[in-house]
């Protein structure tokens, strides 16, 4: 049986799918690609994050957009399940704009790469709901962590992002909701736990150690705590680490 990779295709007058397309195809199996839409006003950075993207996601489909009404227009006629933007570059920051991109991507999956650090530019980007946030000094391996982990429904930030998330947020303010781990951050965990130093994990897992100090400061950030010794405290309290 042939096999045929089939982007659904959207009429721009009635944003409906096309379902002739698939009947047209006899004898054929449609493999319907996952679209991502990677949004920069800088062209150069724009085509390197697809290529980052490209390299790891082969299967995934990739459009761009270089500004905010064509990041509109490709959410309203792609269906897009992961967003790649730097809203310093878009110059997107007003509400409107961004209800207006969350209304067209009901799915929240957001992943936002800026070179701006700027506190108030970084809360504001987060309280709009952005649940990932990297700079675009990160490596390509902390990139592709960011991606998995917004895939997933999970929450993101780098290290010098999520400094800044931290300095402005005190304990009273963390949400009192249940906290969802990750399956590498109850890894990480456990190796901490079992007398591993941040290096070692590293080695171990395959992964920079820069990485692993990132997950380190999102795990403390999503349990509140301060130190290596809580967290320690935590895991066997909870029983997330079997004594």
């Amino acid at each position: 049986m042939l096999t045929f990779l089939l982007r659904p295709y959207f009429c721009r007058r009635c944003k409906t799918s096309d379902s002739n397309m698939d009947k047209n195809v006899i004898g054929a199996k449609a493999i319907y690609l996952m679209e991502v839409l990677v949004a920069d006003g800088n062209l150069l950075t724009r085509e390197g994050i697809k290529s980052i993207i490209a390299k790891h996601y082969p299967d995934f489909s990739i459009v761009s957009a270089g500004d905010v009404d064509e990041m509109i227009e490709k959410l309203a006629y792609h269906q897009i399940k992961l967003v790649i933007f730097d809203p310093d570059s878009l110059d997107l920051n007003s509400n409107r704009e961004f209800k207006q991109l969350k209304k067209l991507h009901a799915e929240g999956n957001f992943l936002a790469i800026s070179e701006n650090l700027n506190q108030d530019f970084v809360m504001s980007i987060v309280k709009q709901g952005v649940p990932s946030f990297v700079t675009k000094e990160c490596s390509e391996e902390e990139i592709v962590e960011a991606v998995d982990a917004t895939l997933d429904g999970n929450k993101f930030f780098c290290n010098k992002v999520l400094d800044q998330v931290i300095e402005r947020n005190t304990p009273e303010e963390y949400s009192c909701d249940p906290t969802m781990l990750t399956n590498r951050e109850i890894e990480i965990i456990t190796l901490i736990c079992s007398g591993l130093k941040t290096k070692q994990i590293a080695e171990q897992l395959i992964l920079s150690v820069h990485t692993i100090n990132t997950h380190r400061k999102n795990i403390l950030a999503k349990l509140n705590l301060s130190s290596p010794a809580e967290l320690v405290k935590y895991a066997y309290a909870t029983s997330l680490v079997k004594a």
